[in-house]
């Protein structure tokens, strides 16, 4: 990967056509700033993208906590920038239904049809999990059946539908409500809420040159115009970033211990 030239990836969301075109005007705006090519790179899953930043072909990433726990533990990223939402750099985790038509609460949920994002998602397949049977839950009795969505939009809609009975995925807080793309509110309960969990990330790739992650992390935290704030919130869900402190995937770090998850 040549000095100034590199590809800032996501993985694949419901609305692809979409987020290519939010990617790659976010890509030209990065580019007009501070010079130097940025490629916008698309990943079929959570784990391809981690694969294609490892192997080198993606210089920034925006990925799951999971995913970023990977890479510190291997030393492959460099800065680690957070999404701000809401003021805070957690969210949570929630089994969701359909209102008045799907299951009242977890004791209802037998032998369903259950939506997940990716089995590399915390919020959209491995907390809830982990928290179904930290209650002493056995999946196997809740759940019949499973989607692999690849996003949480597509997990709500599958839900809403009733092409699922029940669906894992964030929320920013202890009393949440999901809107579709229009606004509007979704018919949708929440069954269960876990824990907060640390916020997704963009890592950056130390195979960048220090002096472009020191440009790049400055136009994320400081500089980046308005339109590029339009443009990662319609992407990531934030117009606000920080820099990761220590011990920030350290709630994460616990609940993979606690269940002897291989991290």
């Amino acid at each position: 990967m040549s000095v100034g030239a590199y590809a800032f990836g996501i993985a694949r969301t419901i609305d692809p056509v979409r987020s290519r075109a939010r990617l790659a005007e976010l890509c030209e705006l990065v580019i007009r700033d501070l010079g130097g090519v940025m490629l916008p790179h698309h990943a079929d899953t959570y784990r391809r993208l981690a694969d294609d930043f490892q192997g080198g072909r993606v210089a920034m990433a925006w990925m799951p906590p999971l995913l970023c726990i990977e890479l510190e533990k291997r030393s492959e990223c460099a800065e680690i920038v957070l999404p701000v939402r809401g003021g805070a750099v957690t969210y949570y985790s929630a089994l969701v239904a359909r209102r008045g038509a799907g299951p009242a609460s977890l004791s209802d949920v037998k032998h369903a049809k259950v939506a997940w994002v990716d089995p590399e998602s915390s919020s959209g397949y491995l907390v809830p999990r982990l928290h179904l049977q930290a209650q002493g839950r056995t999946l196997g009795a809740m759940f019949d059946g499973e989607l692999m969505t690849g996003s949480h939009a597509a997990v709500l809609d599958a839900v809403q539908s009733g092409r699922a009975d029940v669906g894992a995925t964030y929320c920013a807080s202890k009393t949440p409500k999901w809107t579709t793309t229009s606004g509007a509110e979704r018919p949708l309960d929440a069954l269960t809420i876990t824990g907060a969990i640390p916020n997704d990330a963009l890592v950056l790739s130390p195979r960048l040159a220090p002096e472009v992650r020191a440009k790049l992390t400055r136009w994320l935290l400081v500089d980046m115009p308005e339109r590029a704030r339009q443009l990662t919130l319609d992407l990531m869900g934030a117009s606000q970033f920080r820099l990761a402190q220590a011990g920030h995937f350290a709630p994460l770090r616990r609940i993979l211990t606690a269940a002897s998850y291989p991290n």
